[in-house]
């Protein structure tokens, strides 16, 4: 695979678009032809509803040529003139006068097939409209203005103003992510889909008139989070902040939990993480609501006929992301405890490093992940000893305390008492701590550490683009006549300085089957 992306989008036109002027749902008809419009270029409303349904039912808009009741709200999330107002603003103001929204678009009866189909498409639905628009319900338009103007990115250099600085920020940051569209898994994958949507307040309106995008935000605000851990990492910055570390620590939590950190990095496996924050109806729809990020269609969306577990879901995605490119499926780190038997699966807690978030390009698989028909789970692929890697490490680096490697480790409940806490930060980057890490790895684990070869990328490194290999940490945990059985413990990256399956360098790696537990 050459691209970060995992995602092999349809170009399916949407089942139904709404005429905003009409208010009218029409169906699409063969040539893609609505009403009497072939298609047309439509706009699209991402936005959050569904926790705040409200059992009256006349505040719900009206919308002719459906066969199904449209869900009413409660009326301080929003109220009925105020969605019809922003429908017509982004379908007539901002657009030619279609729109594709949910309610409107989707057949809401629980049980419907067609709901079902159609929410497996909406990645291509979203990626074939005109327009985005970002809905924030509970932001006036002065006072989303006030909060986004509250955010400097420049920092302050004396205490006074290093102070205001992190309040402001603080406080903007939290006014603004109070919005329920932040707390959306749907949402989530949204953004994602549509970094370039706009911005529009409760009234349908552009802060300050402009068209803020989604991506510009998450631009900004990523940039203040990778300020902040700079300065908490340098020594000479680290005193300077220190009486302020707590709030620095908020401002990169809250930025964290909002998903904007995720959101804004160039790897789809990030936005899995990030899931865990976010709110959702049904347990299923943790699966549902961000599927579309990889292109996939799973569950009962593929499957109509039947109904999914979150368990069985949750392995469909990380068998299919495996499948397709073992590369970004395990570009990740645990940070709690994986079930038996699933060390190589992602989930909602495991994080991409830092170094892995953006800047990873080409990504090529060099091994692959089997799944047989048992439940048993490979690696199929090249493995060698990491006592036999870290020489050559160790040359490359040479004189220079910037180590060629980077290793993050997986959460390991057995090892917490002696594992430092650092050692399992996803934020650490490439400095001569690394170099730690490996001499305790193989302190502790002697013989029984391996480096299975992941693959190869294009990365960044002190501002430079270089060719990277990646590998897995295995440690071995059990042996039979039959298997040997590894646990995956980590993640590592490390300069292609020369190719290591060529010359004197490949005779430590071996061909070897896996049985991953």
């Amino acid at each position: 695979m050459g691209t970060n992306t995992l995602a092999k989008l349809a170009t399916d036109w949407p089942q139904r678009l709404l005429r905003v002027d009409c208010m009218t749902s029409f169906t699409r008809q063969e040539g893609n032809v609505y009403g009497t419009e072939k298609e047309p270029r439509y706009n699209i409303l991402t936005y959050t509803w569904g926790r705040f349904q409200s059992s009256q039912s006349n505040n719900s808009i009206i919308v002719h040529g459906i066969d199904w009741d449209i869900p009413s709200i409660i009326p301080s999330h929003f109220t009925v003139d105020e969605f019809q107002n922003v429908l017509k603003q982004i379908g007539l103001t901002y657009g030619s006068g279609w729109v594709w929204v949910d309610v409107a678009c989707i057949d809401q009866r629980h049980n419907s097939e067609m709901k079902k189909i159609e929410i497996g498409r909406q990645a291509a639905i979203f990626a074939n409209a005109d327009r985005v628009f970002a809905w924030w319900t509970t932001m006036q338009v002065d006072q989303l203005q006030s909060s986004l103007n509250g955010i400097n990115i420049y920092y302050r250099r004396n205490a006074e103003k290093r102070r205001l600085w992190v309040d402001e920020t603080l406080q903007s940051l939290r006014t603004i992510f109070s919005d329920h569209w932040f707390t959306s898994l749907w949402t989530l994958q949204e953004a994602f889909a549509r970094r370039d949507a706009t911005i529009l307040s409760r009234e349908g309106q552009k802060p300050n008139s402009t068209s803020l995008t989604l991506s510009r935000l998450f631009s900004d605000w990523t940039f203040i989070h990778h300020q902040i851990r700079c300065n908490l990492v340098d020594e000479e910055e680290g005193v300077v902040w220190e009486p302020l570390f707590e709030e620095l620590e908020n401002i990169l939590t809250s930025i964290e939990i909002s998903g904007c950190h995720a959101l804004s990095a160039n790897c789809p496996i990030t936005l899995y993480g990030a899931a865990r924050y976010r709110l959702a109806s049904r347990p299923c729809d943790r699966i549902y609501g961000i599927m579309q990020t990889f292109g996939l269609v799973l569950g009962e969306s593929a499957d109509p006929s039947r109904e999914f577990g979150l368990e069985e879901l949750e392995l469909q995605l990380a068998r299919a992301l495996n499948e397709r490119s073992p590369f970004l499926a395990q570009s990740f780190v645990h940070i709690r405890a994986p079930p038996s038997g699933r060390s190589w699966q992602i989930s909602e807690h495991s994080v991409t490093p830092e170094l892995s978030r953006g800047t990873i390009v080409r990504p090529t698989s060099l091994c692959k992940m089997v799944f047989q028909a048992n439940g048993r789970v490979e690696f199929v692929g090249k493995f060698s000893r990491l006592a036999d890697v870290v020489p050559s490490w160790q040359r490359a680096t040479g004189s220079t305390d910037i180590p060629v490697q980077t290793v993050h480790l997986d959460y390991l409940p057995e090892l917490e008492d002696r594992v430092p806490a650092w050692y399992r930060s996803p934020h650490l980057g490439w400095d001569k701590r690394q170099n730690e890490i490996v001499q305790w790895l193989m302190e502790t684990f002697s013989e029984n550490i391996t480096v299975g070869l992941l693959g190869t990328c294009k990365s960044g490194k002190k501002g430079r683009v270089k060719d990277f290999f990646a590998g897995l940490l295995f440690v071995k945990r059990g042996c039979s006549a039959q298997e040997e059985q590894y646990a995956r413990i980590g993640y590592c990256l490390w300069e292609k300085d020369a190719n290591i399956l060529q010359g004197p360098s490949s005779e430590c790696w071996h061909s070897v089957r896996y049985s991953l537990v």
